[in-house]
């Protein structure tokens, strides 16, 4: 579980100041992001952590044993296949489709990461939160003396494709910002990465404490609060869909389609309403009925 020793808090009462305070905070370093519904007891936990908190089994037995099993049958439903050992690729098609993995999405995009963490609206009564990441200070982690051998390696192969590049990395207390060497389209469009725990053994919060030696963790992770309610959270969503950063955009397909219209009736229902007496949408869906 987070502390609150491990962030900085920045609640954001200004859409407009938080906006501008990010993209300046984004010019200067590196920054990933992740949205979510502020949930104290889920903040910040990969798939496979959550899954292992109710199943009482051993994490270094579980972990091989999901691959596994998704390899086998994966041929079922795709004909495209990762090259057998290449565990981040295998990982992101498994994450993709809602597999546990020991991967956390981020997005290089605040405003992806603010659609994300305002978009459930069955949550529109509690605060959405917007986690802020230096990854330049993850990529300083790697100078550590006994990272050597990994950074020389991740230097020829840095989308861990390689078994032998693994190795290095698997067992560590750390994490590592990651992209498989083949981008599948949600996690282009969403300029998407992967945070990517070293050990299974602990939590991805575990994992990350152990990056700052100095124990200066909230000088580089960030947690930005969004007020509750559903004016506020009708103003940022009616910003992001004129971005037209939505459902439809971030889930290319009809699922994504269709759950678009979630926050865009949402964010403009007068527009909607208008549309619909306009162009006599609702007195020729009723006719039918008289």
């Amino acid at each position: 579980m987070i502390k609150a020793s491990d962030f900085k808090l920045e609640e954001c009462k200004s859409w407009e100041k938080t906006k501008s305070h990010l993209l300046a905070l984004s010019r200067k370093k590196r920054i990933v992001f992740r949205g979510e519904p502020e949930d104290h007891k889920t903040a910040l936990t990969t798939t496979l952590d959550r899954f292992l908190k109710y199943i009482p089994v051993n994490k270094f037995v579980i972990e091989p044993y999901l691959l596994e099993e998704f390899q086998r049958r994966y041929g079922n439903y795709s004909q495209i296949k990762p090259e057998q050992y290449n565990r981040v690729e295998w990982w992101s098609f498994m994450q993709h489709y809602g597999g546990p993995t020991r991967l956390l999405d981020w997005t290089y995009s605040f405003y992806v990461a603010v659609f994300f963490a305002l978009e459930n609206l069955d949550k529109i009564n509690n605060k959405a939160v917007v986690w802020a990441l230096d990854a330049d200070w993850l990529e300083d982690v790697l100078d550590y003396g006994e990272h050597g051998n990994l950074k020389a390696a991740l230097a020829k192969d840095p989308h861990m494709s390689k078994i032998k590049t693994f190795c290095e990395f698997d067992g560590k207390q750390m994490i590592l910002r990651m992209t498989p060497s083949v981008l599948h389209e949600r996690l282009s469009v969403q300029q998407g990465c992967f945070l990517m725990s070293g050990s299974p053994k602990v939590t991805f919060m575990q994992n990350l404490r152990k990056c700052s030696k100095k124990k200066d963790l909230k000088k580089y992770l960030f947690k930005f609060t969004f007020p509750k309610g559903p004016k506020e959270r009708k103003e940022i969503l009616r910003d992001l869909f004129r971005m037209n950063i939505s459902r439809a955009s971030l889930f290319p397909g009809l699922d994504g389609y269709a759950a678009s219209f979630k926050t865009s009736t949402f964010s403009e229902p007068k527009l909607l309403e208008k549309r619909a007496f306009k162009e006599r949408i609702v007195s020729d869906y009723w006719a039918w009925c008289s």
